[in-house]
């Protein structure tokens, strides 16, 4: 995922150095790996170089959910840019995605518009459609934009040839609160590998989300088995126990959830368990 994205600005990086040479911080070390954030500092102001750098310091923040490390690189690119200009599809479209988190509705519409305008256009390569597709599907989702329908059954018309492509899309779908296909996805998924532990993690948020709660049980109960201790993964499997009237078993999952990875306050969401 973060590879894609990372060279999606190589050609802004390459631009910047036919027309000057770099500065040391900004070539790269012998296997070709930039510090972004020592090459932003000595990027002269408004360059193609700090642009870089700001670009790539967004896009990995975005990737390691730190979303608002990534809105601050954003917003520098983004006056850097000028708010009229056009760059890098993957650009608008991490940085839509991102403006949509931080509740930057206008900034958000603006981006991804030019994203979407771009993809019409070809300018996405195919091979990078389905994660350029799954980064701006949930801001068009949750930003009630027009044109979610149509990016939607784009999304789901590309191939899913392996279990990593039917996990990626899987998840995605999650996020869009489409649970029939994602479960189905999913669920095909593990039966090219019954004990693979993203997958059964993955499943048991999934089976949670469509209210298939005996199947959510089973299959959390496996992906903790695979993966003991993963927080999300005994949070889903707690949800699921309760949501099938399992309250013992639920109250002792959510109390190892909680010993595991206390919340503020030391314990997690209360849980609502009928009986």
């Amino acid at each position: 995922m973060r590879l894609v994205a990372s060279l999606a600005f190589a050609a802004v990086v390459a631009g910047a150095a036919a027309a000057q040479e770099p500065p040391a911080a900004c070539r790269g070390d012998s296997e070709g790996m930039i510090d972004w954030q020592a090459c932003a500092a000595v990027a002269a102001p408004g360059s193609n170089l700090q642009l870089a750098a700001e670009a790539n310091l967004a896009t990995f923040a975005y990737y390691d959910y730190d979303l608002e490390a990534a809105a601050a690189h954003f917003e520098r690119t983004l006056e850097i840019m000028g708010p009229d200009a056009k760059g890098e599809p993957f650009l608008h479209a991490l940085r839509g995605a991102t403006f949509d988190a931080a509740g930057k509705e206008a900034e958000s519409r603006r981006d991804l518009d030019i994203a979407l305008e771009a993809a019409d256009a070809g300018a996405v390569p195919d091979e990078a459609l389905p994660e350029f597709y799954g980064v701006i599907l949930p801001a068009l989702y949750y930003g009630e934009h027009p044109r979610f329908a149509d990016v939607r059954d784009r999304f789901l018309a590309l191939p899913a040839a392996n279990a990593d492509a039917l996990l990626s899309r899987a998840a995605v779908l999650g996020e869009i609160e489409q649970f029939d296909r994602a479960v189905a996805d999913a669920r095909q998924a593990l039966a090219a590998d019954p004990n693979d532990p993203n997958a059964l993690g993955l499943a048991c948020w999934l089976l949670v989300g469509a209210g298939l709660n005996q199947e959510a049980v089973a299959t959390c109960a496996k992906a903790d088995a695979a993966s003991p201790g993963q927080p999300d993964v005994l949070a889903d499997y707690a949800v699921a126990l309760a949501s099938a009237g399992r309250c013992r078993e639920a109250r002792s999952v959510s109390a190892r959830l909680n010993a595991l990875a206390p919340r503020e306050g030391g314990q997690a969401d209360p849980l609502v368990c009928e009986n």
